[in-house]
């Protein structure tokens, strides 16, 4: 409940609907408010509703179900029994939405618990979820969370900048949005459990591979950057190179580029420019003793290396956006610019 000490207006919140009171050159006692808002509130259908621009006539849609992650008899232990079977909504919101890529689990009083797994990109979620977080005065709350998950089975955890608590596991991440629901944080993290877990081992959908021919081993490659890869693109057939993406992350890439050594001298210049705007103007790229010789540096948005060897230039380059937890790489890059050499 928000009221306004002159009686000017009032705003009241039960679950996911709010009811608001504004007066214009008129004022009322704040109980005779909080009266009126109470009316509204218990005319109100306490039932699910759909969202504005959802289109009911729409069928499912094949592939992964939100509401998959979590099984409605799980829910029930922790909220209590369920007005309605858990349906889908518009992403992180309560609103119905028959292809929506949220769960929502309903209980009385207008409750709802809205759960949005993230198949793919899921460090990125939790990555922007932490960079509003940073907005707000929520450190206390994150606190709290982390030391109760400590022993989750989940890589790391965060408080968005809504309140909705975000967890991770591998490359997949569920989005929790609890405050409007039946129970509490702790009550969420109980729910995360089994959700995550459902989550995390769903299988992973059919990619189409890239050929390996004229590419370093997906598997040496992992070896050499400390994480796994997959290959995205080979184009060595095209302009010699092959583009690797993180298994954990897959809006992270490593570039792989084999060039003439005519290439090296405006190479080596780029990468000490980039040092300098990756990490400011007093930044130095360093040398690097692999081949004849080359130049390296690694930031928190983008590490590469590259090394002249005989007639080739042979150039390493991790990036991944911006405000990722991602730390440099730069000894990686040199040691997959060292074993291009090779």
């Amino acid at each position: 409940v928000r009221a306004s000490s002159r009686g000017t207006g009032f705003t009241g919140r039960v679950g996911h609907v709010t009811v608001t009171i504004t007066l214009s050159r008129l004022r009322l006692p704040v109980d005779t408010l909080a009266s009126l808002a109470a009316r509204v509130r218990d005319r109100i259908p306490d039932r699910p509703f759909s969202h504005p621009a959802a289109d009911p006539s729409l069928p499912t849609p094949a592939g992964r179900d939100p509401c998959s992650v979590l099984t409605r008899a799980e829910a029930e232990a922790v909220l209590g029994k369920l007005a309605v079977p858990p349906f889908r909504t518009r992403e992180g919101t309560p609103l119905a939405e028959p292809a929506g890529k949220s769960c929502a689990y309903f209980t009385p009083g207008h409750r709802v618990l809205v759960l949005t797994p993230e198949w793919t990109y899921g460090k990125m979620a939790l990555d922007v979820e932490r960079m509003g977080a940073g907005l707000v005065s929520q450190v206390a709350e994150i606190r709290t969370i982390e030391a109760d998950t400590l022993e989750g089975p989940w890589d790391d955890a965060v408080v968005g900048l809504s309140g909705d608590l975000v967890l991770l596991k591998g490359p997949r991440a569920l989005g929790i949005g609890y405050l409007m629901s039946a129970t509490d944080a702790a009550g969420a993290v109980r729910l995360a459990g089994p959700a995550l877990k459902r989550l995390a081992a769903a299988p992973e959908p059919t990619r189409p591979r890239a050929s390996a021919d004229g590419c370093l081993p997906e598997t040496l490659v992992s070896e050499l950057v400390e994480t796994p890869v997959r290959l995205f693109v080979n184009g060595m057939k095209l302009g010699g190179f092959c583009s690797y993406e993180l298994v954990a992350d897959p809006t992270v890439h490593v570039e792989l580029t084999v060039d003439g050594a005519e290439a090296a001298d405006s190479v080596f210049a780029a990468i000490q420019a980039g040092a300098k705007l990756m990490m400011g103007s007093s930044a130095q790229a360093e040398r690097i003793d692999v081949g004849q010789g080359g130049w390296a540096y690694g930031s928190r948005s983008k590490s590469e290396a590259a090394a002249r060897a005989g007639d080739k230039l042979y150039h390493a380059r991790m990036v991944y956006p911006l405000g990722t937890t991602t730390p440099s790489r730069k000894e990686a890059m040199v040691r997959l610019v060292a074993r291009m050499v090779e």
